[in-house]
């Protein structure tokens, strides 16, 4: 009984920690001017893509995205196929 009291408690804590962030971003972009509200959302976003593949090509071997590279040609081949197709469904019907 005690363990499942704990949890419910937890949760709880989670949930509201959850929502005092979301209003704390919230308050954050809403009290900037819109420009600088848009600099951050764009320019952190970027900064995001910037670094995922900067610390992909630190930390994994030449070797290995070599070979992931080969893999990821026929799966992006397969996905511009399936686009293609939907798209001329949709050029089609509408």
């Amino acid at each position: 009984m005690l363990a499942g009291a704990g949890t419910g408690t937890a949760r709880r804590l989670a949930n509201q920690l959850r929502a005092d962030n979301a209003r704390a971003d919230a308050f954050l972009l809403s009290s900037q001017s819109l420009w600088i509200s848009g600099a951050i959302i764009i320019g952190g976003g970027t900064l995001l893509a910037m670094l995922g593949p900067a610390l992909v090509r630190r930390y994994v071997a030449l070797d290995r995205l070599t070979i992931n590279n080969e893999i990821a040609g026929f799966k992006f081949a397969t996905v511009g196929v399936l686009y293609a197709v939907l798209l001329a469904f949709v050029i089609i019907v509408v």
